[in-house]
């Protein structure tokens, strides 16, 4: 409330995703790393569940107002899933979570209704996108996983950790971008169809098959949507033949002329420093990455205070610690 006119939320972040989805017309396409095994129907998946399943009540109710009938895609990042010893099946948990919501069917033709989930193809390396793109003209880039830990330590669940995450929404022609970034984690990932979620006599996993994920969308969602707002928004979508936004970083951090403030999960130089853990200056500012060099730059050439906020959990916090002190060193010969 300090910082903001929005309202606090039982969920949070999480309302204002189903929120978002809740009110598409067309398409919701949903990618997180991490989705949590619902504890007693308030898990952050839950919450995006109960969405898709008004979504469909909605289209089934005013099917003149979806004339493309809705599409819902939610894709896993299938992280290695020793990262907690355990087996995961995120996937589903996200099935599972769909069924507990109340939602009748993953597909329906003549309703024009179509839910598709999804395992991303690679564990190793996994994705780690965490986003939603609705309609072609609405995307969110976030932080937090679909994890209990995000919720308020108080949160009703008892199972909430207050861990502090951020999502940005934006709305306009840079949402295509958004979009064409999560055609090319969804195609060929490992998609499950279930033909029945209630069947009488058979466990209804038994009626889920696999099958390779493709990508279709309605004529409406490939349109540029363009705001009446004069803002500015730069993508950050890249992949090996497009790495503008690699320079995009450095040129705004070299650019700064007042401020740089940055918040790091992992802040980290090349990966050789982590032996100062171990020994005393095994890497100097020579290891140093781009994006580092070019805080440095602004420091020295436009007197720019920085900032920087990391996670300070052990492992992520220790190594980003490390990385920091050689920064710091590098700032000092200035």
């Amino acid at each position: 409330p300090a910082y903001s006119d929005e309202l606090i939320s039982l969920n949070g972040g999480f309302d204002r995703l189903a929120e978002l989805a809740e009110a598409a017309q067309y398409e919701v396409l949903f990618s997180n790393m991490w989705y949590d095994e619902d504890a007693g129907d308030d898990s952050p998946g839950r919450v995006l569940a109960e969405a898709v399943s008004a979504l469909y009540a909605n289209l089934e109710a005013n099917p003149d107002q979806y004339p493309r009938g809705i599409t819902v895609r939610i894709l896993l990042g299938n992280p290695p899933e020793v990262a907690k010893g355990e087996f995961t099946g995120q996937i589903w948990h996200v099935l599972n979570d769909l069924r507990n919501a109340g939602l009748p069917e993953m597909r329906n033709e003549a309703l024009g209704w179509s839910v598709e989930v999804a395992d991303f193809e690679g564990t190793m390396p996994h994705s780690h996108i965490k986003s939603m793109i609705v309609d072609g003209k609405t995307a969110v880039a976030a932080g937090f996983n679909m994890s209990y830990d995000h919720f308020d330590a108080d949160h009703p669940s008892g199972l909430g950790n207050g861990r502090f995450d951020l999502g940005i929404q934006v709305t306009g022609p840079v949402a295509q971008d958004a979009r064409q970034m999560f055609d090319d984690l969804w195609q060929g990932s490992n998609r499950i169809h279930c033909r029945d979620f209630y069947p009488n006599l058979i466990p209804w996993e038994t009626t889920c098959i696999p099958n390779e994920a493709t990508n279709d969308h309605a004529p409406e969602v490939l349109k540029y949507y363009l705001t009446q707002d004069d803002t500015t928004a730069f993508s950050m979508y890249r992949t090996e033949a497009r790495d503008e936004a690699d320079q995009q970083i450095i040129a705004a951090f070299a650019s700064a002329e007042e401020t740089i403030d940055a918040i790091q999960v992992n802040f980290t130089t090349e990966m050789i420093c982590d032996l100062n853990i171990l020994y005393d200056q095994v890497c100097t500012d020579d290891h140093l990455l781009p994006y580092m060099e070019a805080m440095m730059d602004a420091a020295q050439n436009n007197g720019t205070q920085i900032r920087i906020l990391i996670k300070g959990a052990p492992i992520d916090g220790v190594e980003s610690g490390v990385h920091l002190d050689v920064l710091k060193l590098s700032l000092i010969h200035i």
